[in-house]
């Protein structure tokens, strides 16, 4: 089962301290998230936006 398609980064591997710029090739992604701000995710107009933690929450994507 692959997880990650990782896409091109534009920095060093040594930068690197997260999961990169990927799609998932799932029809069903589940994501769990701590009390950090790190997740974002991309517009249909292509801005990052960041996905705010919420307590107990969980994130479902289904597709890309």
């Amino acid at each position: 089962m692959r997880i990650l398609h990782s896409l091109e980064q534009n920095h060093s591997v040594d930068e690197q301290n997260d999961i990169s710029t990927h799609t998932d090739v799932e029809c069903l992604t589940i994501v769990t998230q701590d009390s950090s701000d790190s997740l974002e995710v991309l517009s249909k107009s292509g801005h990052w936006v960041k996905a705010d933690p919420i307590p107990g929450a969980l994130i479902v994507n289904i597709a890309d």
